[in-house]
């Protein structure tokens, strides 16, 4: 359930590294991969993604970042741009209220 690093990859001790992912969200993930590497020696120095789900703020965006980022502070986050979407509890979802079924797999089945 840990986050590895896969075979064929080496983390050198000193070396710097940025961690790039298709979405950020949280940076949940990234975080991992960040932890796992910093534990075998090497520096974190930026987080890169095609798109920001828009939790954690952008370099070059205006929207700040919430209180469900888990990015460290201070540390760059590169992104093509800021995806953010309507979010609704589901007592005030109104395609809930219509009979939609939410669905959502989710990258770890959850």
């Amino acid at each position: 359930g840990d986050m590895s690093i896969r075979r064929g990859f080496e983390v050198q001790k000193g070396e710097r590294y940025v961690i790039c992912e298709d979405i950020i969200t949280t940076g949940g993930s990234a975080l991992e991969a960040a932890k796992q590497i910093e534990k075998d020696g090497g520096e974190i120095v930026a987080f890169a993604a095609l798109a920001n789900r828009g939790f954690c703020q952008r370099e070059g965006s205006d929207l700040p970042a919430n209180d469900k980022c888990k990015l460290p502070e201070g540390t760059k986050l590169f992104a093509l741009d800021d995806f953010t979407f309507e979010m609704y509890n589901p007592d005030d979802c109104p395609l809930c209220k219509d009979g939609s079924i939410a669905y959502k797999p989710g990258s770890r089945g959850n």
